[in-house]
């Protein structure tokens, strides 16, 4: 039997109709549905933007096994409204009944991740930049930085790259797990927008939030 790889994650995009009194227990309902597949955690995003009448949620599955497996089941979950998107599998509510966690839920994305090794360092910690081309080139050398995305290694040889956000910089510079240390330090909780990297194949190689 092969060992699982060290870092599994399935992050969920959520849309409930419902009205914001009801955000608590439907977060709640959502952990129950998904915690069956692995140790799970639901954030309630509010209202969302462009339709007030929707509840966002963000969720995160760690699966007892394999990412590829526990999404086949999610899939399997629901017979219909299944289609492609940048970020995994995406599922919107079909005119037959279907339904999908949630007997409310609107439109779900399903964003499988799996790597050998966890990352270092995840979306919110401050990090200090070591020394190395980039940062000599950038006079970045020590500096302290906000990570603000990551991607996922790609071979069992390559290593997890972070986007980093230093002090006074309006844009991200990447840099691999080895030219950053960590500092103990978190950014404040705050609303965030999510970036998706995209190769022209279709493969999604991390995650960028602004």
């Amino acid at each position: 039997m092969n060992a699982l790889p060290g870092y599994r994650r399935i992050h969920f995009r959520i849309m409930v109709r419902a009205a914001a009194h009801e955000s608590e227990a439907i977060a709640v309902e959502l952990g129950q549905m998904l915690e069956r597949y692995g140790a799970v955690v639901v954030i309630e995003r509010g209202p969302y933007y462009k339709d007030e009448e929707l509840l966002e949620f963000d969720a995160s599955l760690e699966p007892t096994g394999g990412v590829g497996e526990c999404v086949a089941e999610l899939t399997a979950s629901a017979a219909t409204g299944w289609d492609d998107s940048p970020v995994g599998a995406a599922w919107i509510r079909p005119d037959d009944g279907t339904a999908f966690l949630h007997p409310r839920l609107e439109w779900a994305t399903v964003s499988p991740e799996e790597a050998a090794t966890k990352p270092q360092h995840v979306v919110g910690d401050f990090v200090r930049v070591l020394d190395c081309p980039a940062a000599r080139r950038e006079a970045l050398v020590g500096v302290e930085a906000e990570v603000c995305g990551y991607s996922l290694p790609q071979s069992e040889d390559d290593v997890w790259g972070y986007a980093v956000r230093p002090p006074m910089w309006d844009t991200l510079i990447c840099f691999d797990e080895p030219q950053l240390a960590p500092t103990g330090r978190r950014a404040p909780e705050r609303q965030v927008t999510r970036i998706v990297s995209v190769r022209p194949d279709g493969t999604v190689t991390g995650h960028w939030n602004r």
